[in-house]
């Protein structure tokens, strides 16, 4: 093609028809022009094409990790829930010096049990590599940024303390004063008082099953707020793949 604008221009050139050839050049420099805007825009076009099959694909990604973190989180809500009754009742048979019973027993496990939640990470720092502008909807994008930057830490750190809590006050005075024997049901472990009358005596008890009670409050109440903002996003990302389709 270019050999081909050459040679009508040399003939031009040597037939003298210099207003042809001027013509004829700016048409030609008008024709490459449009050449180029045209495969600019089919590269931009390809380029967003590409951009969107990103998004779409760590949206996706993100999703269900935050699928796989709702089921953890109803387990964490329940175990909160579980500890909380298991502790009233706890506190109940104490304070009354009921005897002693392999129920008790493994309720009193139950207490020193921590559930963790370990929040799906794929999807986000798939999302934070390739930059986080690639969520082409503000609010979307916002949406899923708190969730990852402030509302999971924020739950991690309530977490953490609680956590802190039963690692260096319930398990040692447990360890302390009950033996740890294997029990037909669930929890599948008991335990049992070295000195059940010196215990209930304890003034440090009682107050430590208040404590946990007080805890498992406080991370239910997280628990819940955090599965709400969990289900928030993903019903913000499942609008947005639907109309992404249309």
């Amino acid at each position: 093609m270019i050999s081909l604008f050459r040679k009508i221009r040399q003939k031009l050139l040597q037939q003298n028809r210099i207003n042809r050839y001027l013509a004829y050049a700016i048409g030609e420099i008008f024709l490459v022009v449009i050449g180029i805007l045209l495969a600019l825009q089919i590269n931009t076009w390809n380029q967003s094409q590409q951009q969107a099959k990103l998004e779409r694909r760590i949206l996706i990604e993100i999703d269900n990790n935050l699928g796989e973190d709702l089921l953890d989180v109803q387990d964490e809500i329940e175990s909160f829930e579980t500890t909380i009754r298991l502790d009233s009742i706890l506190i109940q048979h104490f304070k009354s010096r009921q005897p002693f019973s392999d129920s008790i027993g493994a309720f009193l496990h139950v207490v020193e049990m921590s559930p963790h939640l370990s929040p799906g990470q794929n999807g986000y720092k798939l999302l934070e590599s390739k930059g986080i502008d690639v969520i082409s909807l503000d609010s979307l994008r916002m949406q899923i940024s708190n969730l990852y930057e402030r509302n999971y830490p924020y739950y991690m750190t309530y977490a953490r303390e609680r956590f802190q809590i039963i690692e260096l006050e319930i398990k040692p005075f447990w360890t302390r004063n009950f033996f740890i024997e294997k029990h037909g049901q669930w929890p599948f472990r008991k335990r049992v008082p070295i000195d059940y009358h010196q215990l209930l005596d304890d003034r440090h008890f009682i107050p430590l099953i208040q404590v946990s009670s007080f805890q498992a409050s406080v991370m239910l109440t997280r628990s819940i707020n955090l599965k709400e903002e969990i289900e928030a996003v993903r019903v913000s990302i499942h609008e947005f793949l639907e109309k992404d389709k249309k």
